[in-house]
């Protein structure tokens, strides 16, 4: 593993998209980490995520079996020590999304590899992200709003900090690219 690419930041700031369109374009490969909630439209089990019960869920965690976890909104979310194995014995850089807890422990733990790239959107914007994306009650949309003003103390951690403002989805790709492409 040369290094590891962590996109972060709030709920709705645009990291699975942009995860995608950067995966899309450069040879990294994808970390999928493991969570307890339910796909959302158009995910798929081992593509987006591993989608698991919260009984094997803290199986895992009894186990030792979790690099990082977190519990958030209700579900977990974490990356397995056997994910990490996967990807690492393929000699490339990776790339992963993560919440910025997450993001922060794994940048702990190898300081050099880890490169903390933020997305970053105004409040306002994040909210209609939330509300647009669908299947989430007013009380969870404001549970993520709260978790973003907590987490915006951790954007001093990122390495990177890129705006994902409304409707320039493929210019913050770009950017991202630009970033990663000058450290691999």
């Amino acid at each position: 593993m040369k290094k590891i690419f962590i996109i972060t930041g709030p709920s709705a700031s645009g990291k699975n998209s942009v995860l995608e369109g950067v995966s899309a374009a450069l040879p990294l490969v994808r970390l999928i980490t493991t969570t307890t909630r339910p796909p959302r439209a158009g995910e798929k089990e081992g593509r987006d995520h591993y989608f698991v019960s919260a009984q094997h869920f803290k199986t895992l965690l009894a186990k030792g079996q979790l690099l990082e976890w977190n519990q958030f909104a209700g579900h977990f979310y974490g990356s397995t020590k056997k994910e990490f194995r996967r990807v690492a014995q393929k000699g490339r850089s990776l790339i992963l999304e993560l919440d910025p807890k997450g993001a922060g422990k794994l940048k702990k733990l190898w300081p050099r590899k880890a490169v903390v790239i933020f997305l970053t959107a105004t409040e306002s914007e994040l909210k209609r992200r939330l509300i647009q994306r669908g299947g989430l009650s007013p009380r969870e949309i404001d549970e993520r709003l709260k978790q973003w003003a907590k987490d915006k103390r951790l954007v001093r951690q990122a390495d990177f900090v890129v705006a994902n403002p409304r409707s320039r989805l493929r210019s913050t790709i770009r950017q991202v690219k630009q970033i990663i492409n000058a450290l691999i």
